[in-house]
């Protein structure tokens, strides 16, 4: 089902970037929007929904960049390579 998703370098980059900026805009605007103090509090709720998120946007970028790559699977790799016969 997800053999599109490989957890390469791009895909750990986007996962972290993306944490933190959801992360960030979370604990800023959903946070403290009762509070005017300028103290900032860790939110284990705000992280855990954010690394959803964030796997979430890698799975789609990752989509997205083997959208063309799927045509690697047409071929069947364990079959037989026939080699042709010479005549007499």
């Amino acid at each position: 089902m997800l053999e599109f998703y490989e957890f390469n370098t791009l895909n750990i980059v986007v996962v972290l970037v993306s944490t933190f900026i959801i992360y960030y805009i979370m604990s800023n605007y959903l946070g403290n929007k009762h509070k005017k103090s300028k103290e900032t509090q860790f939110s284990l709720e705000y992280l855990i929904i954010a690394v959803i998120i964030a796997v979430c946007i890698s799975l789609i970028v990752a989509y997205v960049m083997s959208s063309n790559d799927e045509s690697v699977l047409t071929d069947n790799y364990w079959d037989p390579i026939k080699e042709p016969q010479l005549a007499e």
